[in-house]
């Protein structure tokens, strides 16, 4: 399926994890150091796989990628496993040297408490902050949510931020 891309995408880097969840990356730039990561204190790899990974600008600067999809908070044992997810791949980024991106579906919104030592890091700034109400997941009924998000280490910019089409996205 994902083939169609590898045109305009032809890095792609899956965490190939026989889970539930996955997380597949295409970049149009080099990936070096590509691990499949899980965020899982008990190792069940059945939630919360991330990808560690750097990129390779064209000037041959690099930026550290961590590329995550977190369990969603479906009851009291799946919120508790997504805010440990949250804390190890907050300490996993404390430790990269470098410009560094964390991204993808965090499965919460910027106002809960889980993501709160991202959303106040004096490492990382949220691409989204100043960007009003977002959606990017369409729950039941009329609600959208926010619940996908992109930290970016303080020196870095954020020329253009937009959210493009969410039908049928995860």
């Amino acid at each position: 399926e994902y083939k169609k891309y590898l045109d305009k995408y032809p890095y792609v880097f899956n965490t190939k994890l026989e889970t539930l969840m996955g997380v597949v990356l295409f970049s149009k730039y080099e990936l070096k150091e590509s691990e499949a990561m899980n965020a899982s204190k008990d190792g069940d790899l059945n939630h919360s796989p991330y990808i560690k990974t750097k990129v390779v600008m064209p000037d041959k600067s690099e930026i550290n990628l961590l590329m995550v999809h977190l369990i969603a908070p479906i009851g009291s044992t799946f919120t508790k496993l997504k805010g440990d997810a949250l804390n190890i791949i907050y300490t996993e980024s404390e430790k990269l040297n470098g410009n560094t991106i964390i991204i993808g579906d965090f499965n919460t919104t910027p106002y809960s408490p889980q993501i709160s030592s991202l959303r106040n890091s004096s490492k990382f700034y949220s691409a989204s902050k100043g960007k009003g109400l977002l959606d990017t997941w369409e729950g039941p009924s009329f609600l959208k949510f926010q619940i996908d998000h992109a930290f970016l280490s303080n020196n870095m910019k954020v020329d253009r931020f937009e959210v493009k089409g969410t039908e049928g996205s995860d």
